[in-house]
């Protein structure tokens, strides 16, 4: 059966998502489009899960999760910060719709329809069911942290994204007074805007200078605080005059020692905005640092400056808006799973015996900081400071403090982060304004026990009669306890009063890798989940087993016991451009052969897949996928030699991924094989009429697809189109059986050896060789009998038998393989070939020339505007190129009768 289609690449189309047996978790970027290193990275992803399923027999497709990768807000806001809070938060909206939509794009030209997207939340009756039971279960915990603070943003900074400049600062020695004497302590400051910071100060009870004060109180200067003064083993009694501050803003270390001592912590001195609060004399309300200088001018002036001098020191600045951090100490919330250890070492142990002992131990993680970022997905908690309690929020808790409907919306717009907790009432308008429908209907869902939406007043809300919507939240606001107004008529939240004293709401920001984690979670009922099975399991998947320890369950994943290296290749900047000249395929085999996206490189790897399509259609054409199975089959010589080579290769590619080194080098032998071993197999049964020959070399193409399936599906679709059905082969390297045969062996190693040599003389492939072998008789009739597959495979006019008392002639490079001799040499191409080549490349330049000379043209002569002199220009060149042409046909006409001659 003669098949005439060429392989040409095309791109996915639909895909059938209805039907498979797992998923694995796939995460999107929620404010930027994928980068080139994320789309390399996808395609790596990709194509290590296609292996998976292919060596599970399952169907597994991605789940695309989004929502849950939210650090890249901060280029969205940049230089945004004056703008209102619901501006803000419009503009972050904005553009999570315009990203998602391209990334939509993007995904749908590497992946088409197959795939499931679902977006996290936490209004979820399971997420909410598992937040009970991890509050019933007091694993909720409060602490406090120290972070650096972007006042500009009123953000907490990472690690990652401060930089430290090299600056001059002020240091000074202050003198504190001794409370009711006039002895000194002399303390060390390093940065003016900490003094006011401290909470008290330690000392050596052994200490002659200070020992006698331990239990009495010092007063900081300006602020006429006292702080107590505690003794304490094992202080250096020399490094800042021996006394050693306990001043919570100075480091992690410091916080520790303050909490140790019980001291507040709630005190603040520079407020989220940088300024100073209103308590601290002559400088409340004051930009902090503006007056680092007047707060060492006022304590010169009243006594208290011993000394000050500028000390070069690294100063902290945001990598975003250049602006310097400041310390602050905010809340957080610790997940803390520690005295539920042996519960879950036991319970992995029974449910997932086969996963590494690191994957069982119990964890204590802060959940987050107050906030990196205030607008991604928060979770309320109510928190006591003085005792540490923790309790998730929820809006029963206030269903007889809010008492109206009214003041059940505006606690959903707090708690929602839709207002902030100083609001003023155009604030309030617009986040009314702004509300959409599904918002509305999520508020009607969590105040359903209270509120009903056939109340007036949300009619009223939906309806055009402003006038009357601005008098009657005026009259709501007037009664609701919980909020205050000053002077300036801004409103703020009082926790304490809706809650109970010592009781505030405070939202925490959830982290990435939480947020990624509670969305598998939710997703884990009604799917199967699929993971890589790790030896160090990362965060990710912590949070997951311990929520899934939680709720006793383990139906909605499993693991795979497949782990790659996470290795990829951006994809390049013109990769649209190499996408449309190439396909996706293309681009896949090239990042599995470990290639960067070089022009060369996907070349090559266009003409491995026109070789692999040249191979299919011989072996279509000889009707080889159209033969019954045959039953045991007993494999002669060079088929027990084929599958010898077949079996090694198979056991190259087992448990290794794509986007591994291995794999790749596994491929190379793989391409190898293809051009190589089988290609020679082919030739030399060709013509043969033994149906095992042909149905063996069927099956063990068709089994070599199934291992390039992760990698070239369009490939792969295009065949099962032709063949109209699946790729798989039916044969099971177990049931094989066979004699090896020496002569067969020792044949095909001549074949390679010819092979290398030539590769070793660069000579072309389509270039003529002649050949020479000197052997015993019994190996040159071996070889004599494919003598006209040998002059095919390697373009051989002559092939010269030798025995082994011969002279070898001259002229040719040899090698030898136990005791025979194998010639190569290059035969010269007669003139009129080389001749007959160069015309009929210039025919080929002359014909495209040709068609661009008409296009333009056409388009010359659909313009209006276009200059006659030049259409009458390019006419004339249309002409004279049309005469060259005809006179180069004629001559290649020639030239082909003299060759037949």
């Amino acid at each position: 059966m003669k098949l005439n289609k060429k392989y040409q690449f095309h791109h996915f189309g639909s895909q059938d998502s209805s039907s498979f047996d797992g998923v694995f978790p796939v995460f999107l970027p929620s404010y930027q489009t994928f980068s080139l290193q994320q789309l390399g990275e996808l395609i790596v992803q990709d194509m290590q899960w296609k292996a998976i399923s292919r060596s599970l027999g399952k169907h597994l497709i991605p789940l695309f999760i989004d929502g849950a990768l939210n650090k890249d807000f901060t280029k969205v806001l940049s230089g945004k910060a004056s703008l209102p809070y619901l501006a803000r938060e419009k503009r972050l909206l904005s553009v999570y719709r315009k990203t998602q939509k391209k990334n939509q794009t993007l995904l749908s030209q590497f992946f088409g329809n197959e795939g499931i997207h679902f977006c996290s939340t936490f209004q979820n009756e399971r997420i909410q069911r598992l937040f009970d039971l991890l509050e019933e279960k007091q694993v909720w915990k409060l602490s406090q942290e120290l972070v650096w603070w972007d006042v500009t943003t009123q953000t907490i900074v990472e690690p990652e994204d401060i930089v430290w400049k090299e600056e001059m600062q002020t240091q000074l020695e202050v003198k504190c007074f001794v409370e009711t004497k006039n002895d000194v302590f002399p303390l060390v400051i390093d940065d003016p805007l900490q003094l006011f910071s401290d909470k008290g100060v330690l000392v050596h009870p052994n200490d002659k200078r200070y020992k006698k004060h331990i239990g009495k109180k010092i007063i900081i200067p300006i602020l006429n605080k006292s702080i107590p003064i505690f003794g304490e083993e094992g202080l250096d009694t020399v490094k800042d005059n021996g006394i050693f501050r306990l001043n919570p803003l100075l480091g992690e270390y410091h916080l520790r020692k303050t909490q140790q001592y019980r001291l507040s912590l709630q005190d603040e001195v520079i407020d989220e905005k940088g300024f100073f609060v209103s308590d601290i004399p002559n400088f409340g309300g004051k930009p902090a640092f503006d007056f680092v200088e007047n707060i060492t001018e006022t304590l010169a002036t009243i006594g208290n400056l011993v000394s000050k001098q500028e000390v070069k020191k690294k100063i902290p600045y945001s990598s975003e808006t250049n602006t310097r951090l400041i310390r602050r100490i905010v809340p957080g919330i610790i997940l803390d799973f520690s005295q539920y250890g042996d519960d879950f070492g036991k319970w992995m142990e029974k449910e997932f015996p086969e996963l590494s002992e690191e994957g069982r131990q119990p964890f204590s993680v802060k959940l987050s900081l107050e906030s990196k970022n205030i607008y991604q997905p928060r979770l309320p908690f109510l928190c006591n400071v003085m005792t540490g309690e923790v309790k998730c929020f929820r809006y029963q808790i206030c269903e007889r403090s809010c008492g109206s409907a009214f003041s059940s919306l505006l606690l959903y717009l707090l708690v929602e982060q839709q207002l902030p907790f100083e609001f003023s009432i155009s604030d309030l308008f617009d986040a009314l304004y702004f509300m959409s429908e599904e918002r509305w209907n999520a508020f009607f869902d969590q105040f359903s026990f209270s509120v009903s939406k056939e109340d007036s007043l949300f009619a009223l809300m939906k309806s055009n009669d402003h006038e009357m919507i601005s008098e009657r939240i005026g009259l709501e606001l007037e009664k609701i306890p919980w909020l205050q107004m000053d002077a300036k008529g801004i409103f703020r939240f009082l926790p304490t009063v809706l809650f109970g004293d010592q009781w505030t709401l405070h939202s925490v920001a959830c982290s990435d890798v939480f947020l990624q984690s509670l969305a598998c979670f939710s997703r884990s009922q009604g799917l199967k989940l699929f993971f890589q099975q790790q030896q160090v399991f990362p965060l990710f998947l912590e949070y997951f087993l311990w929520f899934s320890f939680v709720l006793q369950e383990t139906s909605g994943f499993s693991f795979v016991p497949f782990h790659a290296d996470e290795k990829a290749f951006p994809l390049q900047a013109r990769w649209e451009s190499e996408l449309s000249d190439y396909g996706l395929d293309v681009l896949r085999f090239t990042v599995a052969r470990g290639k960067a996206y070089t022009e060369s490189d996907l070349a090559v790897s266009f003409e491995y897949l026109k070789h692999l399509w040249n191979l299919f259609k011989v072996l279509y054409e000889q009707g080889v996928f159209e033969l019954d199975e045959v039953g045991e089959l007993r494999l002669g010589g060079k088929e027990y030699w084929l599958f010898s080579q077949w079996k090694e290769l198979l056991s190259a590619f087992e448990e290794k991924l794509p986007g591994e080194s291995a794999f790749s080098v596994a491929l190379g032998s793989l391409q190898d094989f293809t051009r190589g071993a089988f290609s020679w197999y082919l030739a030399l049964v060709k013509g043969e009429a033994h149906e095992e020959s042909r149905f063996l070399a069927g099956q063990l193409f068709l089994s070599l697809l199934e291992l390039l399936s992760p990698i070239i599906p369009e490939f792969i679709s295009m065949i099962e189109g032709v063949l109209k059905f699946p790729v798989k082969s039916v044969v099971n390297r177990e049931e094989l059986h066979g004699v090896k045969d020496y002569r067969t062996f020792l044949l095909f190693d001549i074949l390679k050896g010819i092979q290398l040599k030539r590769a070793e003389l660069q000579l072309k492939k389509h270039l003529p060789i002649a050949l020479c072998v000197q052997a015993n008789s019994d190996i040159l009739r071996l070889i004599e009998s494919y003598e006209s597959s040998l002059k095919l495979l390697f373009k051989t006019e002559e092939i010269q038998y030798l025995a082994a008392n011969e002279v070898f002639p001259s002229g040719f490079e040899t090698f030898m393989i136990l005791d025979i001799t194998v010639g190569i040499k290059a035969l010269d191409l007669p003139q009129h070939e080389d001749c007959l080549a160069q015309l009929e490349k210039e025919h080929t330049s002359k014909l495209q020339t040709l068609e661009y000379l008409r296009s333009t043209l056409v388009a010359l002569s659909l313009n209006p505007l276009a200059d006659p002199v030049k259409l009458a220009e390019k006419e004339s060149e249309l002409d004279q190129l049309k005469s060259e042409i005809q006179e180069l046909e004629l001559n290649i006409k020639k030239m082909k009768a003299t060759k037949k001659v």
